[in-house]
């Protein structure tokens, strides 16, 4: 599976989890199972677990470019049209700062897309 996607942006890599295993799903028929009865249980360390002291708008501007680049990279045009659609609407009403870094992070991972084939 090539591990963790090391283009996305720091400082907290977030979509890690979420395109490895959209990668790992479309790879390998039946590799998730949902198990309503499992239970994960995450120790939180002093530092507050996966927090950290890096600045607010660095963290919020980070995870919008990697949701971008996550939509851009593993979805065809259709499918990112319609995720746009979807979420217009909360983007535009509650967080507009955010669609500079979205589309900066899609146009990022169409073109990771592209040159991978």
């Amino acid at each position: 599976m090539e591990g963790f996607d090391e283009r996305l942006s720091p400082p907290i890599y977030a979509y890690n989890e979420v395109d490895i295993g959209y990668r790992i799903s479309h790879k390998y028929d039946n590799s998730f199972i949902f198990l309503p009865d499992a239970l994960v249980y995450h120790h939180k360390s002093e530092g507050g677990g996966t927090r950290n002291n890096f600045p607010q708008e660095d963290v919020y501007s980070s995870t919008q470019w990697n949701y971008g680049y996550f939509l851009g990279k593993n979805y065809t045009f259709l499918e990112n049209f319609i995720c746009m659609i979807k979420r217009s609407g909360f983007q535009i009403m509650k967080e507009p700062e955010a669609i500079q870094h979205i589309i900066q992070g899609f146009i990022r991972g169409k073109k990771s897309r592209f040159s991978r084939k």
